[in-house]
């Protein structure tokens, strides 16, 4: 399931349903200029659309496996504390976080390239974003929140993906 939120914003919208339990992400859902329009119905489709190109790019990618890549490319919010600690602000979802196409189709190439196995493990989740957040070219912010992400994931029983 998917929960909205507005644009520009990093905070699920009142009328969103939303709940570790039942919803995996939050997209825009942001309609077309109306007051009435926006919420899931808008979200959905924005989410579906990642899926379809990561399908048409990687076509030897699972169903499990593009949905690993959503979920983990999911951008959590964040601030830093003033002794400069990484603070999420995990939003109510399994990711805890927003659709970010950029960083899921860095993941879904991560995931083709390597062959990685299915289904998709909390160790295997752990390989990928330790990788991809914690190497040397990546602050060491993005490596304290990778870390916190997982737990939060693992915390809300995303795994097997």
């Amino acid at each position: 399931m998917v929960s909205a939120k507005q644009a520009g914003e990093d905070r699920l919208e009142d009328y969103s349903n939303a709940g570790r339990d039942y919803s995996d992400i939050v997209a825009d859902g942001s309609g077309l200029g109306s007051d009435f329009d926006g919420g899931t119905s808008y979200a959905a489709p924005r989410v579906s659309r990642v899926a379809a190109l990561l399908a048409q790019e990687f076509p030897a990618l699972s169903v499990e496996q593009i949905r690993a890549s959503i979920l983990l490319g999911a951008r959590v919010p964040y601030e830093i504390s003033w002794n400069s600690f990484v603070v999420p602000r995990f939003l109510p979802t399994r990711s805890g976080g927003i659709l970010d196409e950029k960083a899921t189709r860095k993941v879904a190439q991560h995931i083709h390239d390597t062959q990685l196995a299915q289904p998709m493990t909390f160790e295997i989740a752990s390989e990928i974003l330790n990788r991809l957040a914690c190497s040397d070219s990546v602050t060491t912010q993005a490596c304290q929140l990778a870390k916190l992400k997982l737990d939060w994931m693992k915390g809300s029983q995303a795994f097997p993906l």
